[in-house]
């Protein structure tokens, strides 16, 4: 009797154990929903933002090889003023962060969900994050190579810019700094790579938003969640 006891008591224990692991791993995969959704609209924005910047830096490329004509040149000043803007990824990591300190991913009962998750971590750190940084080091060496050419102090005020009609049709713009043919090939060499980098940083974008979406569809479908 004292052993049927210890061994009923036993196995009472281990079962609360495990509904309360159950508890946890449900607990972490909302948050983690909640991280992933943040994330997906995160990925919108920064595929827009990526794909309208590729448009203006192909058309900064276009220009430079054109002939130097007032209206070229105002062109060239204009889609410098709006290429000045730079986007990050911002990663919601915290659940992921988390499952990784405390050793908790051997709650998530499933292989395929946990591989899925570490998966999806690891196309962030791994290729975007270091590829965005690669995009970034490019956009500032152009902008300082832009300056040897781009007169900045002839920017005028925002809301003029801002009023492209006006802009585009004035009698008088600014003039480049230099026609120096080296420059002018330096500067389109990195407009390109940095068409390059931009063009691999939204197509990675694209791919973990795929990777995000097919993951919230799986802890949804797993877990019973909203």
């Amino acid at each position: 009797m004292l052993f049927l006891a210890v061994f009923c008591g036993f196995m009472a224990e281990n079962f609360r154990e495990h509904l309360v692991e159950h508890k946890k791993e449900k607990d972490y995969m909302k948050s983690l929903l909640a991280d992933l959704v943040t994330d997906t609209s995160s990925h919108n924005r920064n595929i827009q933002f990526w794909e309208e910047q590729i448009v203006l830096a192909d058309s900064f490329f276009n220009c430079l090889k054109k002939q130097e004509t007032p209206a070229n040149t105002r062109d060239l000043y204009r889609l410098v003023y709006y290429s000045y803007d730079f986007s990050k990824f911002n990663y919601n990591d915290r659940t992921v962060a988390q499952l990784k300190s405390t050793g908790n991913f051997r709650l998530i009962r499933k292989k395929q969900i946990a591989d899925d998750i570490i998966s999806y971590d690891n196309s962030v750190r791994i290729n975007l994050i270091s590829q965005e940084q690669e995009l970034e080091s490019v956009w500032i060496t152009l902008m300082n190579k832009q300056a040897t050419v781009i007169d900045y102090r002839a920017w005028p005020a925002k809301a003029l810019f801002l009023n492209e009609t006006n802009y585009l049709t004035g009698l008088s713009g600014p003039a480049l700094l230099t026609k120096d043919k080296i420059a002018i090939s330096e500067l389109m060499e990195l407009s390109q790579r940095k068409i390059w980098l931009m063009t691999i940083v939204k197509q990675n974008l694209v791919f973990l938003k795929q990777e995000a979406g097919a993951l919230i569809g799986a802890l949804k479908k797993e877990y019973h969640l909203q």
